[in-house]
């Protein structure tokens, strides 16, 4: 998936697909990254409204992981 993420990158079903997987997979740091990257790159296929729950879901990742430390 991340050699195909690297041949497209403005796959945005991709990278959904991708921070959904690092989620169920344990890996939550990497999936607010994931979705940070789809709230902050530049690409007509991402509304505002869209940006607004990546940022949202990220936020709540992070949030998450700073509290059970």
């Amino acid at each position: 998936m991340r050699s195909r993420l690297s041949q497209t990158p403005d796959d945005v079903s991709l990278r959904c697909l991708l921070w959904r997987h690092l989620e169920r997979r344990g890996a939550h740091a990497e999936a607010a990254r994931v979705l940070e990257h789809l709230a902050t790159t530049p690409c007509p296929h991402i509304d505002i409204n869209d940006r607004i729950e990546y940022l949202s879901r990220a936020l709540v990742i992070v949030k998450a992981l700073t509290g059970s430390r």
